[in-house]
């Protein structure tokens, strides 16, 4: 059977559910209930091959060759858009395995509407469903080259004015972490331009010129009374 059948098969045949783009189908790591048993016993060879991550939790079924991709997002229930830690990716052709590390990258890929990845019955559909309508309303997904990125995300989240309080988009200004102090601020990143000296350290300049300059008169009158 050729590759190309042999992924079709495995994508139409085997899941019900997930986020599909060009390219690929992305559905959230399934149980055994969740596909068929053909397509169970293909991951099952797949994870035992690739040896991905043992936290990973999303899956992509590519669709333009016979390859599956383990994906690791750190902390995909807490984080409204978690960032991905780590990629395997397995070519059940060749059997040759990519594998890349995200954790070190200061800006790494984030995940965006996290209900689409998930089997129907899946609980935490309408909280992360009513959270993308609410980004939707706002303008957050206007331009896609903007999102992809966590660095990119969090500079249009300020520029726009949004902030968030677990899954709930809030204007920045009502968002706890202003009030309560809670939130780690990095105090070197957070500094104001000066363009004069603070007032203290004037006040402390203008005192040691003050004292040097009576220093300087007792010395002259020690000088003249010789």
């Amino acid at each position: 059977m050729e590759s190309w059948h042999q992924t079709f098969y495995v994508l139409e045949e085997g899941v019900s559910y997930g986020k599909k783009l060009p390219g690929a189908l992305y559905i959230f790591r399934p149980g055994r209930k969740d596909i068929t048993p053909t397509l169970w016993q293909t991951l099952a060879r797949a994870e035992l091959a690739a040896q991905p991550d043992q936290a990973w939790n999303l899956l992509k079924l590519h669709t333009r060759e016979f390859a599956i991709t383990f994906l690791s997002y750190s902390n995909f229930d807490s984080d409204t858009h978690p960032a991905l830690a780590e990629s395997t990716k397995i070519n059940l052709n060749t059997g040759s395995i990519v594998r890349t590390d995200y954790r070190g990258r200061a800006n790494p890929p984030i995940l965006h509407r996290k209900e689409t990845f998930l089997p129907p019955e899946d609980p935490r559909i309408p909280v992360y469903a009513d959270l993308t309508k609410r980004e939707e309303k706002a303008g957050l997904y206007r331009d896609p080259s903007r999102i992809g990125l966590r660095v990119q995300w969090l500079s249009l989240l300020k520029r726009l004015g949004f902030a968030y309080e677990d899954h709930t988009l809030v204007p920045l200004r009502d968002a706890a972490f202003e009030n309560d102090g809670s939130a780690d601020v990095a105090r070197h990143r957070t500094a104001i331009k000066r363009y004069d000296l603070s007032k203290p350290v004037k006040q402390l300049l203008d005192a040691v010129i003050e004292e040097d300059r009576y220093l300087f008169r007792l010395r002259m009158w020690a000088w003249d009374g010789r």
